[in-house]
């Protein structure tokens, strides 16, 4: 009997041992399909995350999430779309204060209805900021602002600037337009 309960024990070591490992092992901890995300502030709906897919790591390898087929991200603001942001794929980084990258095909459209066009987009949570170091196009207002080397905006977008502006198209109302105003 002294034997069976000793090989239980043993075996329930090894179950738990090999359990640990297959834990620290590189697999996904959550996998969701059609994935969508409300984030709710006094009861008011704030941001709207939808993706085909997620992909959460949460181990000692990697902590993020990788949105692979794409994601969408509405800012609401009074039951209405005030930020808009598109990607071909994306990725939320867990171990640091919430970075999340947005990769290939970004669009950003912002409450003025500026529209931000890069490859690559960086959302730092931790400093409220949005930034790019890959070559970056804005578009308002009937003017095409390109930029080299990326951007940088307030996590808002009600300011940002272009990293090494080059050649642009500017819209200038003429004196008779400008009287409607």
């Amino acid at each position: 009997m002294a034997c069976i309960l000793c090989a239980a024990l043993f075996s329930c070591k090894n179950e738990s041992e090999q359990l640990a490992a297959y834990l620290k092992d590189d697999f996904p901890t959550i996998t969701i399909d059609d994935f969508t995300n409300r984030y709710i502030d006094s009861g008011r709906v704030t941001l709207i995350i939808e993706a085909p897919e997620l992909i959460e790591y949460n181990n000692e390898k990697r902590k993020y999430r990788a949105f692979p087929a794409g994601v969408q991200i509405k800012q609401i603001e009074n039951d209405r779309v005030v930020g808009f942001l598109r990607s071909d794929s994306a990725i939320m980084h867990l171990s640091d204060k919430g970075t999340f990258e947005a990769i290939g095909h970004v669009l950003a459209v912002t409450q003025d209805e500026d529209s931000i066009l890069t490859s690559h987009m960086v959302w730092d949570r931790a400093k409220k900021i949005f930034y790019s170091h890959a070559k970056t196009t804005i578009l308002s207002k009937g003017s095409v602002l390109p930029g080299e080397r990326g951007f940088e905006a307030e996590e808002d977008m009600s300011s940002y600037r272009l990293l090494k502006p080059t050649d642009g198209r500017i819209q200038v109302k003429t004196r008779e337009e400008a009287k409607d105003y």
